[in-house]
């Protein structure tokens, strides 16, 4: 839930620069963020000379083939500047809380099962009674 919550504030802020950017003559950008929920490892990696703190394995994989999943389905554009994809586990948690639209079932560079591939579109807003 933070993960994706972070990507739409980041897209919402890009929105706010993009608007800005444009009125100043600037050019427009857009990004693209993949999101998988599962296991990995975290930790301090090096030596006494250059240490660094990272995140592996297949969930991380994963996440960043969603990220570079085919740059041509729901291209950031300059209402939705940022392009928001999550795999199925992360939909399972998420989707009582975002808006999606499922993007299809892929088979990712890298991955031999296929992957239910989902957009982030926005909030749900929950109306109190």
């Amino acid at each position: 839930m933070n993960a994706v919550e972070s990507a739409v504030r980041m897209g919402e802020r890009l929105h706010e620069l993009n608007v800005r950017w444009q009125q100043q003559g600037l050019p427009m950008i857009g990004m693209r963020v993949g999101i998988y929920t599962g296991s990995l490892v975290a930790g301090t990696l090096g030596g006494q000379q250059r240490m660094e703190y990272t995140v592996i394995g297949d969930t991380v994989n994963t996440a960043s083939r969603l990220e570079s999943f085919d740059k041509t389905v729901a291209t950031p554009n300059a209402q939705q500047p940022c392009r928001i994809l999550v795999g199925e586990s992360t939909w399972q948690l998420i989707r009582t809380h975002y808006s999606t639209e499922r993007i299809g079932e892929c088979q990712l560079k890298g991955k031999h099962n296929m992957l239910n591939i989902y957009r982030v579109l926005d909030r749900i807003t929950h109306s109190s009674l």
